[in-house]
C-alpha cells in the first residue's frame, strides 16, 4: 500500500522545487532530505564523485508514476536515480496520518 521513492540530487534548490510540487499535489505526506550524501560512480567511462542530497519520498503505491514524472520534469541529471522499495508501516497512528493527509486534497 506505501512506498519509499528515493532519488539523490546535486542542488538544494531543485530538491526543494520538487518536495514543494509533491507536497502541493499532496502525492506524499513526507519527504525527507539526507544530507552530505557522496556519491562514487561511474560516468561516460570515468570515475566521478558528487556531493548530494537523498530525498526520501513516502507515498501510496499508486502514485508512483506521478511521483516519478515530476521528478524527471524538474531533475537536472539527465539520468536520474529513482528507486522504490515497499514498506510496511507498523504504527498505526502514523499509518492514518499518511493516509488521510494523502486524501486532504
Amino acid at each position: 500500500m506505501f512506498i519509499i521513492i528515493e532519488t539523490t540530487i546535486d542542488d538544494i534548490n531543485i530538491a526543494h522545487k520538487i518536495i514543494n510540487k509533491l507536497l502541493d499535489d499532496k502525492l506524499s505526506s513526507c519527504v525527507q532530505i539526507i544530507k552530505d550524501i557522496q556519491s562514487h560512480y561511474i560516468w561516460k567511462g570515468k570515475k566521478e564523485i558528487t556531493n548530494e542530497f537523498r530525498l526520501s519520498i513516502k507515498a501510496k503505491n499508486s502514485y508512483i508514476d506521478k511521483i516519478t514524472k515530476i521528478i524527471y520534469d524538474y531533475h537536472n541529471y539527465d539520468v536520474p536515480e529513482i528507486i522504490s522499495y515497499n514498506i510496511n508501516i507498523l504504527n498505526n497512528d502514523y499509518k492514518n496520518w499518511l493516509i488521510n493527509s494523502h486524501n486532504a486534497k
